[in-house]
């Protein structure tokens, strides 16, 4: 294994912790704690934790190459939460979601600038 590999093996193993921590607070609440450890961190203080621990490592892959440098796409991100809102809507319509706050339906605006390299590669 070379160090792309095992960065990249970093990477899915913190998007699974990310998960894991999101179903639980699925299934206990942002505020609950384990009953193993009553007085350790909240699912909510373990959430921000984790996706710390996930930026870090794409922040490693962005410092040896593997990512490049200024990946971030705004209006890809704003696209994704215009998809994210819409299905969000058609939940409401079907009846399996009940509470959304309106700012979920908030879509930022992406910047007017034109795509850089960077971004045109991501969205072919």
């Amino acid at each position: 294994m070379n160090a792309q590999e095992h960065l990249l093996t970093t990477l899915v193993e913190e998007c699974s912790e990310v998960a894991k921590t999101g179903c639980k607070s699925l299934r206990f609440g942002l505020n609950d704690r384990s009953p193993l450890d009553p007085h350790g961190p909240t699912n909510l203080e373990k959430l921000v934790y984790e996706l710390n621990d996930l930026v870090a490592v794409v922040n490693m892959l962005e410092d040896v190459g593997v990512v490049p440098h200024g990946w971030q796409n705004q209006k890809l991100q704003a696209d994704k939460q215009g998809k994210v809102a819409k299905f969000m809507g058609y939940a409401i319509a079907m009846g399996t979601l009940s509470s959304v706050p309106a700012a979920a339906f908030v879509t930022p605006t992406p910047p007017t600038t034109n795509l850089t390299q960077i971004d045109t590669k991501l969205v072919v």
